[in-house]
């Protein structure tokens, strides 16, 4: 069954992770010496070319990063909209990976529970005030996997009905 993860990436190193990563594919041969021979072949019959898209989180993360599977859908969410959306190809536990593509936090701590993705599909949706995408209460918000703390209360786009149709869906015209 397919999954769809709420991941946060407002702040500022997220912010420039998603720039590095994410907007711009990451070579096969850079990830190739930080994986397994098969995430290897995974991503090399993605039919994603020479490069992918990768992100990572932290090892508080893990345990949600563990039910991440290709095929899941992504959904990169900040301040109070979803901007973009992928789909994921493999994931890989690799501290090699994070440390070349990202380095360390300000706590030390590294990416290093990695999900490579499809090019991200960039979504527009209303302002936060018209239509609120995230439910900010904190006695109703819970951690949904990877890094996620709000829980999805409405969204302006079609209803989620497959994968490939909230994918293949373009987003609405702002009025």
């Amino acid at each position: 069954m397919t999954s769809v993860i709420l991941q946060p990436a407002a702040g500022p190193d997220a912010q420039q992770h998603y720039r590095d990563t994410m907007e711009s594919p990451v070579a096969l041969s850079r990830i190739q010496p930080h994986v397994s021979a098969s995430v290897m072949a995974d991503l090399t019959t993605s039919g994603s070319g020479g490069g992918v898209r990768v992100w990572g989180v932290t090892p508080s993360g893990e345990s949600k990063w563990n039910r991440i599977q290709p095929g899941d859908l992504v959904l990169f969410a900040g301040h109070g909209r979803f901007f973009a959306s992928a789909q994921v190809i493999a994931t890989a536990h690799s501290w090699g990976l994070a440390d070349d593509l990202w380095g360390d936090d300000d706590d030390g701590r590294r990416w290093e529970f990695t999900y490579s993705t499809t090019p991200p599909r960039v979504r527009t949706s209303p302002t936060r005030s018209s239509t609120p995408l995230l439910d900010t209460n904190p006695t109703t918000s819970h951690a949904a996997s990877a890094c996620w703390t709000r829980t999805v209360v409405a969204c302006t786009w079609p209803p989620l009905k497959t994968t490939s149709q909230w994918l293949n869906t373009p987003p609405p015209s702002r009025p």
